[in-house]
Formats: C-alpha cells, sequence, structure tokens
C-alpha cells in the first residue's frame, strides 16, 4: 500500500501476539437520528484499549477512584458528577493513573452539524439510487469529503430542514424537494455543475431514494436506527481500535459497549459486517491509502467479540463514560467560544492529542476541518 508497508504492517512487524486484548467505550450525546439538539452538538464514543493483566490494574485504579468519590448509595459516577469542582483533581489522577497502568485511551467524534452536509452527499447523491450522481462514485472518498465542506457552507436554513426531512423521508417528501431546490441554486452559484446535476438528479429520483431509506435492512432494522450517526461513530471507532490492537495482536479480542438497547440490534449487525469483511477487501483499502484517507483499513481483524455489558458491573465502562463526556464538554465550549478552566485545560491535553499523527493517530473524528484545528489551536496556546 502506497510506499513499502502500511504503519499497520511496521507495527505488526514489531509486537508479539497476547492471548486477550478488550476494548471498553461509552457514548456521549447520543439524540439519535435528531441531529438537531442544540444541548449536544457533538456525539462522541470513547474508550480505552487494555490488554492481558492490564485490565486488572486499570480496574483497580477505577474502582480506587469510586471509593474516594464516596458517593451516597453507591451512585454510579457520570461525568456531571465527577467534574464538580472539589472532584477535578481526582478525575484527572484517575485518568493518569489509567495510563500508568497501561490503558490506552481512544475516541472518535461527529460534529452533528457538519454530519448533516455528509448525509446530504450521502443520501441525495448515491449513484445507486440517482443516476445524476453517476459521476461520484461512492469510493470517491476524497470528492465526497471535499463536497461535504462546501454543502457545510450552505445556508443553516437548508441543512436544518434536511435534518428535519430526513427524520420520516416518507412523510417530509415536500420538504426534501424543497431542499433539493435550494440545494441546486446553491450549486449552481458556487459553480459547481456536476454538483447541480447531482442534486437535480435527486429531484427525479426523489422516490427511489425516499424508498431506499424507509426500506428495512437485511437485519430488520428501522430507519431511525440506521440513519442515526451512533451506527458511523460505531464502525469508524471500532476500526481505529482494530488498529490501535495491532500492538497487540490478539488471539481473543472483544470490544465492549455499554449496555444500549436501542442500538443493541444493529450495533451487533454492523459489528459482524466488519467482521466479515476482516482481512480482506485489500483493493478497498489500497482506494484509501491512494486517497490518502488516515484510515488503513476497512473491517476488522482484531476484534472477534462484540458485547454489550451494564457499566456497574464494568469499572472500564464508567471510565470510558467519564472520558466521553469530557471530551463532548471541551469539544463544546470551543464550538461557543467559551474559556477552558485549568482543569478542563488539563484534561482537553491529556485527551486531544489523540487526534495527532494521523495514521497513527487513534483518535479520529468527522467535523469540519476549520473547528478542529480551533480545537488544535487552543493546546498549542
Amino acid at each position: 500500500m502506497g510506499k513499502g508497508m502500511s504503519y499497520t504492517q511496521r507495527l505488526r512487524s514489531r509486537t508479539k501476539q497476547c492471548s486477550e486484548a478488550w476494548v471498553f467505550c461509552d457514548e456521549s450525546g447520543n439524540s439519535g437520528i435528531n441531529y438537531l439538539a442544540p444541548e449536544s452538538p457533538f456525539l462522541v464514543l470513547a474508550g480505552f484499549i487494555v490488554a492481558g493483566s492490564a485490565r486488572r490494574r486499570a480496574e483497580a485504579a477505577v474502582r480506587s477512584f469510586v471509593e474516594d468519590l464516596g458517593l451516597p448509595g453507591g451512585k454510579e459516577p457520570k461525568f456531571r458528577d465527577v467534574w464538580r469542582k472539589s472532584r477535578q483533581p481526582r478525575t484527572l489522577a484517575m485518568l493518569r493513573d489509567l495510563g500508568k497502568a497501561r490503558a490506552v485511551p481512544v475516541f472518535y467524534f461527529m460534529q452533528k452539524q457538519f454530519a448533516i452536509a455528509g448525509k446530504v452527499v450521502d443520501v441525495l447523491l448515491d449513484p445507486m439510487h440517482n443516476p445524476g450522481a453517476s459521476w461520484l462514485p461512492t469510493a470517491s472518498l476524497r470528492e465526497r469529503r471535499r463536497l461535504t465542506e462546501l454543502v457545510y457552507t450552505a445556508s443553516d436554513g437548508v441543512l436544518r430542514d434536511f435534518a428535519e426531512a430526513y427524520r420520516d423521508p416518507s412523510e417530509n417528501a415536500p420538504l426534501l424537494e424543497s431542499c433539493l431546490e435550494r440545494l441546486s441554486r446553491f450549486a449552481g452559484l458556487n459553480g459547481e455543475p456536476l454538483l447541480e446535476k447531482g442534486f437535480r438528479g435527486a429531484l427525479e429520483s426523489l422516490d427511489a431514494i425516499i424508498d431506499a431509506e424507509d426500506c428495512d435492512s437485511a437485519d430488520g432494522g428501522k430507519h431511525a436506527e440506521h440513519a442515526s450517526l451512533n451506527v458511523p461513530a460505531l464502525t469508524q471507532f471500532m476500526r481505529k481500535c482494530d488498529m490501535g490492537l495491532d500492538m497487540y495482536r490478539p488471539r481473543q479480542g472483544t470490544l465492549v459497549h455499554d449496555e444500549q438497547s436501542q442500538f443493541r440490534r444493529v450495533f451487533e449487525f454492523y459489528a459482524r459486517m466488519l467482521r466479515k469483511i476482516g482481512v480482506g477487501h485489500r483493493e478497498l483499502e489500497d482506494v484509501l491509502d491512494a486517497q490518502g484517507i488516515p484510515v488503513d483499513r476497512v473491517g476488522v481483524r482484531n476484534i472477534h467479540c462484540f458485547s454489550m455489558r451494564d457499566s456497574r458491573g464494568e469499572p472500564l465502562l464508567l471510565a470510558a463514560d467519564i472520558l466521553a463526556g469530557g471530551i463532548a464538554r471541551v469539544l463544546k465550549q470551543v464550538l461557543d467560544d467559551e474559556p477552558w478552566s485549568d482543569a478542563e485545560l488539563r484534561f482537553a491535553a491529556m485527551t486531544l492529542p489523540g487526534l495527532l499523527g494521523e495514521r497513527k493517530a487513534l483518535s479520529s473524528y468527522y467535523a469540519d476541518d476549520g473547528f478542529v484545528g480551533k480545537v488544535l489551536a487552543r493546546l498549542s496556546d
């Protein structure tokens, strides 16, 4: 792939196989198919990778932290509980203790407003259902990203209307038509004749597009489940974690997600799909490599099992919840131009550098590049 060995191939050549490894993860900012929830502009999926005996040491660090908090009635701590001013130093110390125990933090976040623009491109310009988008193959990832950045600059009104219509496409066909008319004009005004052609084609093919979105998936899932941001967040997070697990090459790798009954079936479906792709589909990975996409694989090779468990019985799921909640908080403060406190700056400095390093980074995002630049600029101030 590319020149010489890929990053993960080099990493595998330097590591020894271990018997067992785990990823414990949780979400913050879940609003399902509602991309417009103002109180949670980001969906964050975060957790920790641990292998072998490191799991016991990491769990001991979390149990000690919970005991020190002394919450009444054995209450399960959430981020809002541990981020009170008097508890912030102990929370930061717990995260440092996890690092000493060799629990590796990893996260993936999606900026919901940017994701609306991404859905416009992915759903309305799908050549399988829109012949007017035949010039934009599904594998043209770099061009699709460029168009998403462009559509993101369209008026908030059209993006908001699309997000509302997308919650139930068949019931909101007139609103989708209105969005497409406005998007066609937007493309023309921005000197994008092919994009304008694609949106005009979507108008002509709207019935087929709506049928494809409303149709139950192969596993019987509903539109609201498959169209939520939770699904792409999970699949991208799993790919990144799988790359991180290359350092251990476990014989048995398990991803444990906090119990989430709403998405259990659809999560299990996509986890199975990624495992089936596995080591194969190298040709698709070559496409990603040629386009400079910072994801080094399509399927997963080191995650052999997916499960959901109650965080009350899994200390590292508690830690994952705190990590996800903290990242969501500091990201929202950047978006709202609010300053970080000293404790928030320390938290950000411990976690957000995981975005650096492109392929070597164990964390990633789907967001406006300008926003991510603002986040990283704060870290360097």
